[in-house]
């Protein structure tokens, strides 16, 4: 099969095998792959991956369209016993870890990975659920109402897939980019998802002391930071409130990518126009989908 690799940071077009299937495995047919920041972050050395990259995909299976969770779980280990099988400590991940991705004709994923994808939803929105649920999983992490102000930092496709479901809790939200000065200390709830250094010292100074810094980046080499700052200001990082009971640490570098949870978004700084402008109500519903009224300030 035709398939992108990536190697030593270098893409190149191959004919590679079709994946070699375990017994709980299905073999799924590309219809259509998405590009995901993070990607382009695995040929920046973000993450030592050597193979095909690629996790946002619609294929079809069994006669059917399928989107797929991208985190392959053991199901024995102590994570997985404790609910949080996307923390998995012997996962592989879809064209992120140790697993062929999705810029390819086939790839392999555990049948309960997989999920149908109804017919009313087209193959071009489709493509969108793996980013989309990753938007989502801010809400499973934090409580929302109309009375918190929230900030998005970065307004690329993560980002504004972030800002729409946001938009939905009513609460109070803002928009940035990078290079654009924000009130600082101003903000209940910031969300950083640029992919760039600079975002996160956006991300820090505007964030309220004893408020909450929600990341969905993933950063090539080292991000740098003020911990001092951090821990005089009493920042939170979220949890998850579907496991509050379990306290136990993770295993450091176990960052969580899936269609139920993925904790980094790969950034996704764009070049739109809006910079920096407030999500206004009452939301105006157009067909299916809801929308805000956006005005810069």
């Amino acid at each position: 099969m035709r398939a992108l690799w990536l190697e030593n940071q270098r893409l190149s077009l191959r004919d590679v095998p079709e994946p070699a299937l375990q017994s709980s495995e299905a073999l799924v047919r590309v219809l259509v792959a998405g590009v995901c920041n993070t990607d382009l972050e695995l040929t920046r050395g973000y993450y030592p991956f050597t193979g095909i990259p690629g996790h946002e995909f619609v294929g079809e299976y069994d006669g059917r369209r399928v989107v797929g969770e991208i985190n392959a779980a053991c199901h024995t280990c102590n994570a997985c016993r404790a609910g949080r099988p996307t923390h998995c400590e012997r996962r592989t991940v879809l064209g992120i870890k140790d697993r062929n991705g999705s810029l390819a004709e086939f790839l392999a994923l555990p049948r309960e990975n997989l999920h149908a994808v109804p017919d009313s939803i087209s193959t071009s929105e489709a493509v969108f659920i793996e980013p989309l649920a990753a938007a989502l999983e801010i809400q499973e992490q934090v409580a929302m109402s109309p009375n918190d102000r929230v900030l998005v930092v970065g307004h690329g496709k993560l980002g504004r897939l972030i800002a729409r479901t946001l938009s939905l809790t009513r609460c109070a939200l803002t928009v940035a980019s990078r290079g654009v000065d924000v009130p600082q200390q101003a903000f209940d709830v910031v969300v950083e998802c640029t992919g760039n250094p600079d975002g996160f010292e956006i991300a820090r100074r505007a964030v309220r002391p004893r408020g909450t810094i929600v990341m969905k980046s993933t950063y090539a080499g080292e991000l740098k930071i003020n911990a001092s700052a951090l821990v005089v200001d009493e920042i939170r990082e979220p949890e998850d409130r579907r496991h509050r009971s379990d306290r136990r640490d993770l295993p450091a570098g176990q960052g969580d990518h899936g269609v139920r949870s993925r904790a980094a978004g790969g950034g996704d700084e764009g070049a739109g126009a809006m910079r920096y402008s407030r999500i206004e109500w009452p939301i105006r519903r157009s067909g299916r989908y809801a929308s805000s009224h956006v005005s810069s300030s």
